[in-house]
């Protein structure tokens, strides 16, 4: 039990700084227009690994009561799956807007190349 206690405060501490992480600010007036941004990102990033987290949390319990295990095991693997499903998210997502991005640019330079 020990050991959860110390998982559990370490997992905390992290949350409290990401957190506060949230209200970020930029040293001068040429990066104002971009803590709306990186506030969206950040948020949204934490969205997503506190649901994907939970998902697996709550799918591992209801695994383990279905099978008669320990729920806490259960929690715990469901931990493991849902960090794995938040990297999968993370690839994915990034890939997505790799390709979207590139379109853009290339819808961009095509619309542009019209205007000369």
């Amino acid at each position: 039990m020990p050991g959860l206690r110390r998982a559990s405060s370490i997992a905390v501490s992290g949350l409290v700084l990401a957190l506060q992480a949230v209200p970020g600010f930029a040293s001068g007036r040429e990066g104002e227009q971009y803590v709306p941004v990186v506030q969206f990102i950040v948020v949204a990033t934490l969205a997503a690994l506190l649901v994907t987290i939970g998902g697996g949390i709550v799918s591992g319990a209801v695994r383990a009561q279905r099978t008669n295990a320990s729920i806490l095991k259960g929690g715990a693997l469901g931990v493991l799956k849902g960090l794995g499903a938040f990297v999968v998210l993370a690839v994915v997502t990034t890939g997505v807007l790799t390709v979207a991005s590139g379109l853009f640019i290339a819808y961009a330079f095509i619309v542009t190349r019209g205007v000369e």
